[in-house]
């Protein structure tokens, strides 16, 4: 959001953050580039170690009985942490982190906060990172708040 109008940018692809390269001629992604942040961080590079269960593979996780998991996890909020310093440095905001993986996230924010701040040269704290309150359609809700608001003012 931007001004209380949902950012589009000049294209419609406003703010398609999964499109950012974060290893350049990395992983291939399904657009077909190579590199981008979703090619390293949806929730099936998760879910796929447990049958497409990403509820199973955080349950599996908590048990820390998989070294594997832990591997992979960890993998994760490596290139997640690229990510999430690279829109801090565009933005200098908050940023929220959602979608799928972010409703499991809270168990996991102060190891991910210090891999996201050992990235950034201005900061040591890294509070600005928070864990989404909504745990489903979240960005739906987002969007919803400015006519919500809009109509509460009517009254």
């Amino acid at each position: 959001m931007n001004n209380q109008k949902i950012y589009t940018g000049v294209n419609w692809r406003g703010c398609e953050f999964g499109h950012m390269t974060i290893i350049p001629h990395g992983k291939r992604c399904y657009c077909g580039r190579y590199g981008c942040l979703d090619a390293y961080c949806s929730s099936n590079i998760l879910s796929d170690f447990t049958g497409g269960d990403l509820k199973k593979f955080f349950t599996e996780l908590e048990l820390e009985h998989n070294r594997g998991l832990m591997n992979v996890f960890d993998d994760y909020m490596d290139h997640l942490a690229i990510a999430v310093n690279s829109l801090r440095m565009c933005y200098d905001c908050n940023v929220v982190l959602g979608g799928h993986v972010g409703a499991y996230m809270s168990d996991y924010i102060n190891i991910f906060r210090k891999k996201a701040i050992s990235l950034n040269p201005f900061e040591q704290d890294g509070s600005f990172i928070r864990v989404c309150h909504y745990r489903t359609e979240a960005s739906a809700v987002g969007a919803a708040i400015y006519y919500i608001n809009e109509f509460l003012q009517a009254f």
